[in-house]
């Protein structure tokens, strides 16, 4: 089951002018934050802790009880705006025509928008100064094990700022857990 959440954020204290709003999500137009996003895509470790996905360490599917499949992901934020703002996050897994990201964008197997804010439980700030946004829940349509796939993880900011990052999955790359 997708999940998905509008938050509608008034006028920011301080800010000279009214943030602009576009599908429910708020950019503020008078952020003065220009660096970078850093963005890591990993999922929760057994012990809680986050652990990196890449094409060295596949994403492992987890099975339902009703035989739904999906992949329990989070995300690692470096240099994020403010605890006070807002973070838009889509995930998206797609089958692959070949092994280049143009390829993966057809064919999508599971697709979820969110949008996190301060005191949500999916919106931890860490001691290190990065914010770790998850778990999020990427329901699969299907996970073609013959077939390469990726999972790609986009973020933006109230501050207008965005970040995105592919993950390639081999065919032979597969681990999953029932």
């Amino acid at each position: 089951m997708q999940r998905k959440r509008i938050l509608m954020l008034g006028v920011l204290t301080g800010c000279a002018s009214a943030p602009s709003v576009v599908d429910g999500f708020v950019v503020d137009p008078t952020c003065g934050r220009a660096a970078p996003l850093g963005l890591t895509i990993g999922q929760p470790a057994a012990d809680g802790s986050f652990q990196v996905i890449d094409e060295d360490a596949p994403p492992q599917r987890v099975f339902g009880p009703q035989g739904g499949q999906h992949l329990l992901l989070d995300l690692v934020l470096a240099d994020p705006s403010d605890e006070a703002s807002a973070t838009l996050v889509v995930l998206q897994a797609a089958r692959c025509a070949q092994e280049e990201p143009a390829a993966c964008e057809t064919d999508v197997l599971g697709r979820v928008e969110v949008i996190t804010r301060p005191g949500d439980a999916q919106h931890q700030p860490l001691a290190d100064g990065t914010l770790r946004l998850g778990s999020y829940f990427l329901v699969l349509r299907d996970w073609p094990e013959e077939e390469p796939r990726s999972v790609t993880a986009s973020v933006q900011d109230a501050c207008g700022r965005s970040a995105a990052t592919s993950i390639w999955v081999a065919p032979q790359a597969q681990q999953d857990t029932r």
